[in-house]
């Protein structure tokens, strides 16, 4: 849309970027099958992309094209999936993209030892987590049945 009186263009609603399909994508210039798919794939490893800064994150985007698409689309809302730290196996923990094998190993045994997590910020109380990797994974965990 766009507004004649002032020759500028209007403000249009941004789509979710956690709903974008790959066909979606590809409409924003320098985003081809490939990169669409990878964006797609990263996004459903990751259970949603809880902040726009994490489109940066995606291999082969550069700072342009990551611009380009956040013209486009935001994140909404919640992630679309989270890990429960009271039912998660350490397999399921470590296939996060956030989570690597050792903090799986340690948030499992942390439960076996101490009982049930009361909220996902007891997971803090693994001494061994930075507080930037304890940021970046606290979106995709919960505590809930």
């Amino acid at each position: 849309a766009y507004n004649k009186t002032e020759n500028t263009a209007l403000p249009t609603e941004k789509a979710d970027l956690n709903l974008a399909d790959t066909a979606a994508l590809r409409a924003v210039y320098g985003i081809g099958p490939k990169l669409s798919q990878r964006i797609v794939k990263f996004r459903d490893i990751l259970g949603g992309f809880s902040h726009n800064r994490q489109l940066a994150e995606v291999w082969g985007l550069d700072s342009a094209v990551v611009e380009r698409v956040l013209q486009r689309f935001e994140v909404k809302g919640e992630v679309l999936r989270s890990l429960n730290l009271n039912t998660a196996t350490e397999d399921e923990l470590k296939a996060h993209p956030y989570i690597d094998s050792r903090i799986a190993r340690l948030i499992v045994r942390y439960r076996e030892q101490h009982g049930p997590y009361p909220s996902p910020e007891a997971v803090k109380e693994i001494k061994i987590l930075t507080d930037e990797q304890f940021q970046k994974m606290l979106p995709y965990l919960s505590v809930k049945d």
